[in-house]
């Protein structure tokens, strides 16, 4: 594992510490990417890193939540 890898783990990891909502504003702020201090330390390259994986995790819950939800018959 190469230390951007761990660099990028590690920010995932500590965003995801903050909970479900935390990564949901993360997520809306993406457009001010450059204003979000917990990626200040990152290249950008690690930045998108982040973020897609962030999506990945928050599409899961996302799926497992409409599963969740009955459907009108």
């Amino acid at each position: 594992m190469t230390d951007s890898d761990k660099k990028v783990e590690q920010c995932i990891n500590d965003v995801c510490q903050l909970g479900c909502q935390a990564v949901n504003n993360l997520l809306s702020d993406e457009k001010n990417i450059a204003e979000i201090s917990l990626l200040n330390n990152l290249t950008v390259s690690e930045q998108k890193m982040v973020m897609d994986e962030l999506r990945g995790i928050m599409s899961v819950y996302k799926k497992s939540n409409r599963s969740l939800v009955k459907k009108p018959k």
